[in-house]
């Protein structure tokens, strides 16, 4: 699908979407009486020299990660360029096959979604429980990829020199809304496109759903962009409901997440206390390890919970969980 600036207005107005065939690049056209945009996402890349090397990954889509398990049953090492969810979910994966991995994120701390006392835990214990097969570098970045045919090295900013088999970019992703912002749709957070609690554009008859739209906190109150793929399933829900003639509303998120690392699980909902400060909230934070189970227990593991909450209303912001 694409747009024509010089026609946009025009074929608004008829409700038509101008159609492309990829491979012959004729042009056609879709009548519609509703429209869903649902673009998504796509990784973003970093200004990295010589990223066209055989064996350097991303991971969007089901293809990818079918190439990218190909190449790690026949590697030893890999790199990780970015410290969040994919990365640490890739880095589970590759270490219970046995790789050596570097982790390389380019902010002081990994999963920095969390707040930092939260992520200096996650940190602890995956390289406690790895590390032989681990290394995490923060406060650095990639700028290079060294090899002939496929990558052999990595360079980062700050001089570092590593060996690797294959690279894995990592490091988030924009959502896709040239086409809506070419036909005049607004544009909110992060250019993610603007909605409405049914999931209508400022254009009449014209919806969105998934990644490349934003979301409306319900503690901050404030447009967000937290592309989630349980979000963009209820976006999606409410769309369809609403196109179909019924009528469906999502009233917003709470950023909700879960992930883990080889048995330890992170989590959390609503505002860290990074976020509910910036939102001017007088934040009051409380950091509690309890067993999960009796200590008599020889399963019992530690449980560390983090409440964030108002210090006015007394109510609970967000909360951190691993």
């Amino acid at each position: 699908v694409r747009s024509s600036a010089a026609s946009d207005v025009y074929k608004r107005q008829e409700k038509k979407v101008m159609l492309e065939d990829v491979n012959t690049k004729e042009i056609s056209y879709a009548e519609y009486d509703k429209l869903a945009i649902t673009t998504g996402a796509r990784p973003l890349i970093p200004n990295i020299k010589n990223l066209n090397l055989k064996n350097v990954f991303t991971l969007r889509r089901l293809e990818d990660a079918i190439n990218i398990k190909d190449t790690m049953l026949q590697s030893k090492k890999a790199v990780i360029i970015g410290g969040g969810y994919i990365g640490i979910e890739l880095l589970e994966a590759f270490v219970v096959n046995d790789l050596h991995v570097d982790l390389i994120e380019r902010s002081s701390h990994i999963l920095s979604i969390f707040d930092d006392d939260i992520s200096d835990l996650i940190r602890t214990h995956i390289e406690k429980t790895s590390s032989d097969k681990v290394n995490i570098i923060t406060d650095d970045g990639v700028i290079a990829l060294v090899g002939e045919d496929k990558v052999e090295k990595v360079v980062t900013q700050n001089g570092k020199i590593i060996d690797t088999d294959m690279v894995i970019i990592a490091a988030g992703v924009v959502p896709n809304t040239e086409i809506a912002k070419e036909a005049g749709i607004e544009l909110g957070v992060n250019n993610a496109i603007r909605v409405n609690h049914r999931m209508q554009t400022s254009i009449k008859d014209i919806y969105a759903a998934g990644d490349c739209i934003e979301n409306y906190h319900l503690v901050s109150r404030a447009h967000v962009w937290i592309p989630l793929g349980s979000s963009a399933n209820k976006e999606g829900r409410c769309a369809a409901i609403n196109i179909a003639g019924h009528y469906d509303t999502l009233p917003g998120i709470l950023g909700s997440s879960v992930t883990r690392y080889i048995g330890f699980t992170m989590s959390l909902t609503g505002l860290t206390e990074r976020d509910a400060k910036a939102h001017g909230f007088d934040v009051i934070t409380t950091v509690t390890t309890k067993q999960d189970r009796a200590g008599y227990m020889p399963q019992s593991e530690d449980i560390t919970i983090k409440l964030v909450v108002d210090r006015r209303t007394q109510k609970i912001l967000g909360a951190q969980a691993v």
